[in-house]
């Protein structure tokens, strides 16, 4: 099995041929970090429906999400919870908040920038991840809004290989030259130090 390097540790990549999608582009190492936060912090709150598909066993977390069919979510909009004390997760989510995906009709382009906002300010922990290029007005907030520690990865090859990269590409394009995402910010309120442990 391939793996890549998470500060130093050896994770293993989310295998492509997982039944639930055709491909699934950022989340091959998106989760496996996200499962690495969930073994810090199991009780936690996850904004959107993504580990509960990929963990070998059920989630013991809540999950937000209005659209998902998954029937542990709590069906709400995630501006309106309240994360106060928590710690708070969200892999590949908050970029698609306000768009058309999954027959939203609440459109709004800047509506994942105060879901965000709220976690930094309300959680104790959180950890977000946001494939970028994809929602343009969500990077720029993120961008200006960007705790201290935030590292990206990037796809490098086809076959779905990314690296931790030092130079910050703000302005990576969806889709290219890769499918889906090519680079990957995670956003953070823990340390260096905390992320080898």
């Amino acid at each position: 099995m391939r793996t890549f390097d998470y500060f130093g540790k050896q994770l293993y990549y989310l295998q492509q041929d997982y039944p639930v999608v055709n491909h699934i582009g950022e989340r091959t190492i998106a989760v496996p970090i996200g499962v690495e936060f969930i073994s810090k912090f199991p009780i936690l709150e996850e904004v959107g429906a993504v580990m509960p598909y990929h963990l070998q066993v059920g989630p013991t977390h809540n999950v937000v999400d209005p659209f998902d069919p998954w029937p542990g979510c709590i069906k709400m909009d995630p501006e309106l919870r309240d994360f106060t004390g928590e710690n708070a997760l969200s892999i590949s989510t908050l970029e698609r908040a306000g768009t058309s995906d999954y027959g939203n009709t609440d459109i709004d382009p800047d509506k994942g920038c105060p879901i965000y906002q709220e976690i930094l300010d309300q959680a104790d922990n959180y950890f977000i991840t946001i494939p970028l290029g994809y929602n343009t007005r969500l990077d720029t907030y993120i961008r200006n809004h960007s705790p201290a520690t935030t590292f990206m990865y990037k796809q490098y090859d086809p076959n779905n290989r990314w690296v931790r990269i030092d130079v910050v590409e703000w302005d990576a394009r969806y889709r290219a030259p890769f499918p889906y995402a090519n680079v990957v910010a995670f956003i953070t309120n823990l340390n260096m130090g905390e992320l080898n442990q």
